[in-house]
């Protein structure tokens, strides 16, 4: 019967200290990736940073300006006319 005891303590010492051994290096695992998340969550705030910054700003429609209005023969109002055409 202790030689039953002892084997099943020696069993249960091994699988313990598998799980052990698994834990940490789970551990190891998610430090790991957390670190490179934090790093490409950084890297990520960075590229957007720098494309907001490379956009040009907004033009507000009302101050752009508009191409002048055409007339009739297409040409813009108040062009030269060419010469012998009346205006």
């Amino acid at each position: 019967m202790a030689q039953l005891i002892e084997t099943a303590e020696q069993h249960v010492a091994l699988h313990l200290g598998t799980l052990t051994a698994q834990n940490f290096a789970l551990a190891c695992a998610l430090e790991r990736r957390d670190r490179l998340l934090a790093e490409a969550q950084a890297r990520i705030g960075e590229l957007e940073a720098a494309l907001a910054a490379s956009k040009p700003a907004a033009v507000d429609p009302r101050e752009s300006e508009a191409p002048p209005p055409r007339s009739a023969d297409g040409q813009a109002d108040g062009a030269a006319v060419p010469a012998g055409r009346a205006p």
